[in-house]
């Protein structure tokens, strides 16, 4: 994982990086993943609250957030449908 920020246009704008090779199977599981919230409006609200859960639970830090809200992404992706 990277974080960082790039100026474009007058305006700063936070990153915050992924970087995986290339045919690693977690590569397309987080795919699958990405592919599935951007098809279906209600997962995406179901993973909106998942995420406002973890930052309710009071994480200090980017590890502990990440940790609160892994159930969430993890059920998805042990139940990815075979085709997206």
């Amino acid at each position: 994982m990277r974080v960082g920020t790039i100026d474009r246009d007058g305006a700063t704008f936070r990153l915050h990086v992924h970087v995986i090779a290339d045919g690693d199977p977690e590569a397309e599981e987080l795919l699958c993943f990405r592919d599935r919230l951007r098809a279906d409006p209600a997962l995406v609200a179901e993973y909106v609250t998942s995420k406002q859960a973890a930052l309710a639970s009071g994480p200090t830090d980017n590890v502990a957030y990440n940790r609160a809200k892994e159930p969430f992404i993890r059920g998805l992706i042990a139940n990815q449908p075979d085709t997206v």
